[in-house]
């Protein structure tokens, strides 16, 4: 498969491992930001442009939500790609975002599928990672200046989930040279060496 030349963002909520695991796993050769979700809440944790979803979870409730999270963006920069066979009355507005998997999945319909239905033009590099990069700058910041950086406090500042927040942490972990750890009283905090 040629490699994507613009960044694409999916959300992932899926009991197949083997798709969950191929979108994991292949990030950095597809130029692919992936967030593996656990619940519908999750998915609209980070932005995304490609939703794979198993064809059970697409309710009415999930259904209303995403077409406010698309409301104000175009919906030709969007996909549904569904897993486990066909949903009986989807709305129009679904109907036309909808790729159904087929019954056996490989790495191949999973790659032609990306090559093929997703545009250049979809989610760029900046859009998709806007909010992570001021998030990450923000902690970092607060923790550089002698601060706790609490999970609560950037969950709602940045209307993100808990699992969000400790994978920006595990981004710093990495980078810093100083060691982030948690306090007594439940905030992260920089141990300087």
């Amino acid at each position: 498969m040629k490699k994507i030349d613009d960044y694409y963002s999916a959300a992932v909520w899926t009991n197949n491992n083997f798709v969950a695991d191929f979108f994991e796993n292949n990030e950095s050769r597809l130029s692919l930001y992936s967030n593996r979700a656990d619940s519908a809440n999750e998915v609209f944790d980070e932005p995304f442009n490609l939703l794979v979803i198993d064809a059970n979870r697409l309710k009415s409730s999930f259904l209303d939500r995403y077409k406010e999270y698309i409301k104000y963006k175009r919906k030709s920069d969007f996909l549904i790609y569904v897993i486990g066979g066909k949903v009986p009355d989807l709305p129009p507005f679904i109907n036309e975002l909808v790729i159904y998997a087929p019954k056996k999945i490989t790495k191949d319909t999973l790659n032609n599928m990306l090559e093929k239905r997703l545009r250049p033009a979809i989610a760029p590099k900046k859009d998709v990672l806007k909010d992570k990069l001021r998030r990450v700058l923000f902690i970092y910041k607060t923790l550089y200046d002698g601060e706790a950086v609490f999970t609560e406090d950037i969950r709602r500042s940045f209307k993100v989930t808990d699992r969000t927040i400790r994978r920006d942490i595990a981004v710093l972990k990495e980078v810093c040279d100083e060691e982030i750890c948690l306090n007594n009283v439940g905030g992260y905090v920089l141990k300087r060496k």
